[in-house]
């Protein structure tokens, strides 16, 4: 059963292109791959490819292979979707997937490739009633780039199915995968006037009626391109962001909290590497920069105790660094009310946590810090 499973690939050419004879040497080579080369991505990879010139015979490649020598996980799927598979390794030595299986593999093999590509995570109908939940993101699928063109795929919904199901979900047209899927970032719809998630529930003809309505449009094709321009914590903050607003269900609220602490986990590494140096001032802009991305996660998550030590110890080191600014500084009250009311910040944070020797030491420090403060 593949009902909420994940995998998507598509292109804007007709499906009778994908049948035409031109994939039939395509396809041959590749379900003609040597078994022993099977679970070794790099040699798979680079026999599926073989002499091809374009992309699009690669892609067909990668998605012949991979539809007919990985089956779906049945029994992960029925586990609650439990992700047996840590690695594409473990997809190959397995032979079993689950959707995601399906795409990462899909997309290491286009990387290898210098292929762009990326997994679309989102929400599928019921294959046989149509209904679909979308207060729990459920499917994963693919977006590949052919000829400077966004493309999109379902491998998972392709495998294990006859002929016209393979070609049905390779490289669909996007106004006919969004009667089945809905992306949870709406520029991955790759349609410039966008359905919204309460029109995905409703019958096909309604979608049809609403594929025509303009009032909500933006160009895809820009918001990929700026996608695409920013670094991947980044990338991963703008996706949560937007699948949050799209579609504002509990889970993508804890989604979006849980990556701004990703994030700050990356700013913490940052700060730890520059305190190594004379870099003040931007050491004072990444503590602040923490500070106000965990204020961010806060109104979404309950911060753990950990996060919130984390926390304390940003406001204890920001203020730490403004002493800094004291010598010679013109106004130096506002300098120390700014260090005061940071020390404050971090002592009520601490006061708040289980006590250890670590928070007990800080403080104690803070306790020094603010007695200097009021005497300077």
């Amino acid at each position: 059963m593949k009902y909420f499973t994940f995998l998507l690939c598509f292109l804007f050419f007709s499906a009778s292109v994908y049948s035409s004879p031109d994939f039939k040497a395509v396809d041959k080579h590749a379900l003609n791959a040597p078994r022993n080369i099977s679970k070794d991505i790099s040699k798979l990879t680079e026999y599926l490819v073989h002499d091809y010139k374009t992309d699009l015979e690669k892609v067909r490649s990668f998605y012949i292979w991979i539809a007919h020598n990985i089956a779906y996980d049945d029994s992960a799927y029925s586990n609650n979707r439990k992700r047996i598979n840590r690695s594409n390794v473990d997809i190959l030595d397995r032979r079993q997937a689950v959707c995601f299986g399906y795409t990462t593999l899909f997309k290491e093999m286009c990387e290898r490739s210098k292929i762009s590509c990326f997994i679309v995570n989102g929400y599928a109908k019921n294959q046989t009633t149509g209904a679909v939940d979308l207060t729990s993101a459920n499917h994963a699928w693919n977006a590949v780039l052919i000829d400077s063109t966004w493309q999109l795929m379902d491998i998972t919904w392709g495998s294990g199915n006859d002929q016209e199901e393979l070609e049905k979900y390779f490289l669909t047209a996007p106004d006919q995968l969004i009667y089945s899927h809905l992306p949870a970032d709406p520029m991955w719809q790759l349609i410039n006037c966008p359905i919204q998630p309460g029109v995905f529930r409703k019958a096909d003809g309604f979608i049809t009626a609403m594929l025509k309505d303009t009032s909500v449009c933006f160009s895809f094709r820009d918001s990929i391109n700026a996608y695409l321009n920013l670094p991947p914590f980044e990338q991963n903050i703008k996706s949560s962001i937007t699948a949050y607003h799209f579609n504002p269900v509990t889970e993508n609220k804890e989604e979006l909290g849980h990556t701004y602490m990703d994030y700050v986990s990356i700013l913490s590494n940052r700060v730890e590497a520059l305190e190594m140096t004379d870099s003040i001032e931007a050491i004072k802009a990444i503590h602040l920069q923490i500070i106000a991305t965990c204020a961010e996660a806060n109104q979404l998550i309950d911060l753990y105790d950990h996060q919130k030590e984390n926390l304390a110890y940003s406001h204890f080191n920001y203020a730490i660094a403004l002493s800094k600014d004291l010598p010679g500084h013109q106004k130096p009250q506002l300098v120390l009310d700014d260090m005061l009311l940071h020390f404050e910040t971090a002592k009520g944070m601490l006061e708040g946590l289980p006590r250890n020797f670590v928070i007990e030491n800080a403080l104690g420090q803070i306790g020094e810090y603010v007695e200097w403060v009021r005497t300077y």
